[in-house]
């Protein structure tokens, strides 16, 4: 799956999008889910981007942490729930 990571910061309970970034093809990990993926890639040092979006579940992510095992990184993420329903909250009349 690609995934898009990019550095990026933004205030709390904002619904701002992060544009742009560098792609990479990145594994799932056993034990990940929609909310919380667990993501394997083979980079040099990713470990400055702190952000992330995955097209396949049009979902935009904090980077909670990175490991490196094995000459691989992972990156354990969290859904931004504000930036990836950014357009539902827009259209919404509350």
């Amino acid at each position: 799956m690609i995934v898009t990571f990019s550095t990026f910061s933004k205030k709390l309970n904002s619904t701002a999008r992060s544009s742009g970034g560098t792609s990479y093809n990145c594994a799932l990990k056993k034990g990940s889910s929609k909310l919380n993926p667990y993501i394997e890639l083979a980079a040099s040092n990713p470990t400055a981007y702190n952000y992330a979006y995955i097209p396949t579940y049009g979902r935009y992510y904090y980077v909670e942490n990175w490991t490196f095992d094995g000459g691989l990184w992972s990156a354990d993420l969290s859904v931004d729930v504000l930036a990836s329903f950014k357009d539902a909250i827009g259209a919404a009349s509350l």
